[in-house]
């Protein structure tokens, strides 16, 4: 039985991470190398790692159920539970825009009855609003296949892209640290689960003494596809097709023709399609919940309006490219993932000394995950 409940949790905290992110990181490493590219994903997937074992601790010393926002409250009062609120709908809000703005640019690449963003927009927005309208039940069934897809997809082109592999360019480039810096918030944002872990610690049902080993193998899932991912489509280009890529606005559209020589333009499509709605439904569930709680309307039609609504406005009056704005999200996630759950185990240390901290007691560890989210924060408020 406890096996089978750290499995659950470990494929539940796998899925989370892996999602539309994957798209963007080819694109986003191109200039970093294979060196550069392998130490910013593990450095990266340590700290969330950590960062993942420090937020489990503090879920530990409060009863199962409880949400992040509650502890947050709980901590510091009606201000961490506003700022756990206006952070958390932020990084949901972000998130939402950078897959409106993906899903349009692969229905406008596809020539699919238009060419204009805002009308790819909207009907992005009509489908995910009559989706997230539907059960709770419907809307799991529905992310659970597309996350089926997308790992199965992701394996198969895995497959295809190392029997094209040769020894490109790409592997022997020199990063530099504008490079390093403009992709760390990218990176971070793949490698985000900690939301989900609430919901971890309640599916374990007392098994506490299991979290880390799940959290371990969940993390490093994503870890092994990214890297694999990531060097096998670039490991196979030559300096000119990197080169390329750069006159495309969207890495949606960009990943869909670097691919195209290896993989028919179907499964491409289908491959783009499935990162993204994965992401999208996981994303727009979280944001409708989180409307619910901070409105508590009795208007049940309200809060899935605006978790639609809202990004939908957004990503009309600011029109960004999918990294541009992952690369935001990074700023956010280094904040609410990173930074202010260490914050908030500091605090609790301070005030239960008598308190066995089983999961997560080490200073040093603490403080290098602090000065970790300082830096994604400053790369991409010095570098975007």
């Amino acid at each position: 039985m406890k096996l089978n409940h750290t499995i659950g949790a470990a494929l539940l905290i796998a899925g989370t991470t892996i999602g539309a992110v994957t798209l963007a990181l080819p694109i986003a490493t191109t200039n970093v190398g294979l060196i550069g590219t392998s130490l910013i994903f593990i450095s990266a997937w340590l700290v969330m790692y950590w960062s993942g074992l420090i937020l489990a601790q503090v879920c530990v010393l409060y009863p199962a159920g409880k949400s992040f926002s509650y502890i947050a409250e709980h901590n510091f009062g009606v201000t961490g539970k506003m700022v756990s609120w206006i952070s958390y709908g932020l990084l949901l809000l972000t998130l939402l825009m950078a897959y409106f703005s993906s899903l349009s640019s692969l229905i406008n690449f596809n020539n699919v009855f238009f060419d204009s963003p805002r009308v790819g927009y909207t009907l992005v927005a009509l489908m995910s609003w009559l989706v997230i309208s539907m059960d709770t039940e419907f809307i799991d069934a529905m992310n659970r296949l597309m996350v089926y897809v997308l790992i199965s997809t992701i394996i198969i082109m895995v497959v295809f892209l190392f029997s094209h592999v040769r020894l490109s360019e790409w592997v022997y480039f020199k990063p530099t640290v504008y490079e390093l810096g403009h992709l760390l918030p990218v990176v971070v944002v793949g490698f985000g689960f900690q939301v989900i872990l609430p919901s971890v610690r309640a599916y374990m049902k007392g098994q506490e003494s299991m979290i880390p080993k799940a959290i371990l193998i969940g993390s490093l899932i994503p870890l092994v596809i990214y890297l694999l991912w990531t060097c096998g489509v670039l490991t196979g280009m030559s300096k000119s097709d990197i080169q390329q890529l750069s006159f495309y606005s969207d890495e949606t559209v960009a990943i869909s023709v670097l691919l195209q020589h290896v993989v028919h333009g179907a499964f491409i499509n289908l491959f783009v399609f499935a990162a993204v709605v994965s992401s999208l439904l996981g994303i727009a569930l979280s944001l409708r919940d989180l409307l619910i709680d901070i409105l508590q309307t009795k208007k049940k039609w309200l809060p899935p309006f605006l978790t639609i609504f809202l990004p939908w406005l957004m990503v009309n009056i600011h029109s960004a490219a999918f990294l541009e704005i992952l690369r935001f999200s990074g700023l956010i996630v280094a904040f609410l993932n990173i930074l202010f759950p260490a914050i908030i185990l500091i605090n609790e240390r301070a005030v239960r000394k008598n308190t066995r901290f089983h999961i997560m007691n080490q200073s040093s560890i603490i403080y290098i995950v602090i000065i970790y989210a300082l830096v994604v924060i400053l790369s991409e408020v010095i570098f975007s």
